[in-house]
């Protein structure tokens, strides 16, 4: 980049920008405009969440009973309250369970790529269920196809395509 000078104002040197400075400027807005983007979107992406039709406990029971009927494996639900309240003094009073599910297709599918078994740490999948303070009930749970489509691969083929099609239908069975 060249600078070209002139005398100013009591004779001191003036740079004079050349004309790829506003480029380069607005290359560099660019930059950190995407970036505060990603940085404040792809936390909510993440994580998708669905208002149940259904009451707390019938909305547990019939996402138990989708599980199976989507050809998964049903792992068992935890009372996460009740969890928290037998370890330590806590006045949380907000109803949270997870429902934890497996499909040995996808898991073997996954875990018998070796770039792909740090993965195991989603494993099993799971679906949140809470109430919020007015009691509404809903159901939490990852982002499969973003997941997949993010890591690439094999989790983009099991992940991004079958997995979040078949969690989506699951949590159908209750959605508003």
């Amino acid at each position: 980049m060249t600078y070209h000078t002139r005398r100013g104002i009591m004779g001191y040197h003036v740079k004079k920008h050349s004309r790829r400075t506003p480029f380069f400027l607005g290359f560099i807005c660019g930059i950190a405009t995407c970036g505060l983007l990603v940085y404040y979107s792809v936390p909510k992406l993440m994580v998708i969440t669905s208002k149940s039709s259904l009451d707390y406990k019938d909305t547990i029971k019939t996402l138990e009973s989708a599980v199976t009927e989507n050809g998964w494996s049903f792992r068992g639900t935890e009372n996460i309250t009740e969890e928290l309240k037998s370890r330590i003094d806590t006045d949380l009073t907000a109803s949270i369970n997870t429902i934890s599910m497996c499909k040995a297709v996808y898991a073997s599918t996954i875990l018998s790529d070796s770039e792909s078994r740090f993965s195991a740490v989603f494993m099993p999948c799971k679906l949140a269920v809470w109430e919020d303070d007015d009691n509404s009930v809903y159901v939490s749970y990852l982002n499969a196809k973003l997941m997949g489509r993010l890591m690439g691969g094999t989790l983009y083929e099991v992940l991004g395509k079958e997995a979040s099609s078949d969690i989506d239908s699951i949590v159908s069975a209750v959605k508003k």
